[in-house]
């Protein structure tokens, strides 16, 4: 019996492809959105997120963007 490990692993990669990429990215204007968390990533964020790895790095986005305010300096950053 001959192993195919080369077609193995390109049928495992075409079946999870699907499951990396972004399910719409219709819901905001400049956004990457998902339907598991119901977030998106847009603004500032999409052009960091998309250039230093999106989602096999970073993960699904849990929470939107928000302002916070840093208790030393008193600056609003959003995060």
């Amino acid at each position: 019996m001959q192993h195919y490990v080369p077609s193995r692993i390109a049928i495992i990669v075409a079946l999870l492809l699907p499951l990396l990429a972004p399910v719409s990215t219709s819901w905001a204007a400049a956004s990457t959105c998902f339907s598991e968390t119901k977030q998106c990533i847009a603004d500032q964020f999409q052009p960091f997120w998309q250039g230093n790895g999106a989602l096999p790095v970073f993960g699904f986005p849990i929470a939107g963007a928000q302002a916070e305010v840093n208790r030393d300096t008193q600056q609003t950053y959003s995060t």
